[in-house]
């Protein structure tokens, strides 16, 4: 049995007992996040393990946004083999999903935007208020994953024959304990103390896991909710960043709102800038329609550091003209 069939497996309707275990799993490091300060007042969190947190976050962003995403899915970019070994092992230690599954599943996104057969659209259950914002909004965020869907093995038949993806895949279990075992065991050896083995699980096990998955799962939901669309493209992406003009910040309540959207583009490393990405979906730049908030498309600068160092090429880049025209096709 191949990967790609096993993942078609994996993505078919859960059942009762899995679709529980499922949404414990989502909703416990936030469980975890809301008891910080309780931790923090009972001395389990070091700041050892807030000194590491950018660290384990960025890695691990990355290995989603640079790695499932614009490398293995769109083919962005390529990186020489070392450096993609290291890009990858930060994605499978976000613990998102096999990655045959995570790609199978975008790839079906991307041919059906907001449209019937889209695995994660929160436009599933139609216009209003509670339909998009409430029923959909649970839907794209997490729903999908919970209850389970369908993704053809067609989907699949490319990244499974990529070598490296399929010996991540193979190990899942590995990179699942490794993920809280890591930082435990660098801290532990580090403060040599069983707080500092908490604090780590916690932090940088737990928490910098749940601001990954939950950035990658919000751009999903809320990026296909609201935000700015320059390219008008047939579906309901956005890009959050641009929410409001940069000359339009002298409004507070215009301004506090895009802090926040650009503070989500950071957080997810660009991947909000979502209307670029959808109407040119190989390219390595997302911020396609803006010059001063592309400094928030971190995923690009990083692929940009890696080309600088000979370490990455064959990046994809879209002309100015063609941005223009799609611009102006509106």
């Amino acid at each position: 049995m191949t990967v790609a069939t096993q993942s078609r497996i994996r993505m078919g309707v859960k059942s009762p007992a899995i679709q529980f275990w499922t949404a414990i799993y989502m909703v416990l490091p936030f469980v975890l996040l809301l008891s910080l300060p309780v931790l923090a007042h009972y001395h389990l969190i070091t700041w050892l393990s807030v000194g590491f947190f950018p660290f384990w976050w960025l890695w691990r962003g990355f290995g989603v946004t640079g790695g499932l995403h614009r490398l293995l899915t769109h083919k962005s970019y390529q990186p020489v083999a070392p450096v993609k070994f290291v890009i990858l092992l930060g994605a499978a230690l976000t613990v998102q999903s096999w990655m045959v599954e995570w790609v199978s599943v975008h790839l079906k996104h991307h041919d059906h935007s907001d449209q019937k057969d889209d695995p994660h659209s929160p436009h599933a259950y139609g216009p209003g208020f509670f339909n998009e914002w409430i029923h959909g909004f649970y839907h794209a965020h997490v729903g999908w994953m919970i209850k389970g869907v369908t993704v053809e093995d067609e989907y699949g038949q490319g990244i499974s024959k990529d070598k490296m993806v399929i010996w991540f895949d193979n190990r899942r279990w590995l990179w699942t304990i490794s993920a809280f075992a890591a930082p435990a065991l660098i801290e532990g050896l580090i403060l040599r103390t069983w707080p500092a083995v908490i604090s780590a699980v916690l932090v940088n096990g737990f928490g910098s896991i749940f601001f990954v998955q939950h950035g990658t799962w919000s751009i999903n939901s809320l990026c296909h909710l609201t935000g700015q669309r320059p390219f008008n493209t047939n579906d309901q992406s956005h890009d959050l960043p641009g929410f409001y003009p940069v000359r339009e910040w002298l409004n507070p309540l215009k301004a506090v709102t895009s802090v926040l959207a650009c503070g989500h583009a950071f957080l997810t490393l660009g991947e909000s800038f979502h209307e670029g990405h959808h109407r040119f979906a190989a390219s390595a730049k997302h911020s396609l329609a803006y010059r001063l908030l592309s400094v928030f498309d971190l995923s690009y600068w990083i692929i940009c550091f890696l080309e600088w160092l000979g370490l990455a090429t064959k990046v994809v880049r879209i002309p100015e003209h063609k941005i223009l025209e799609a611009r102006t096709a509106q």
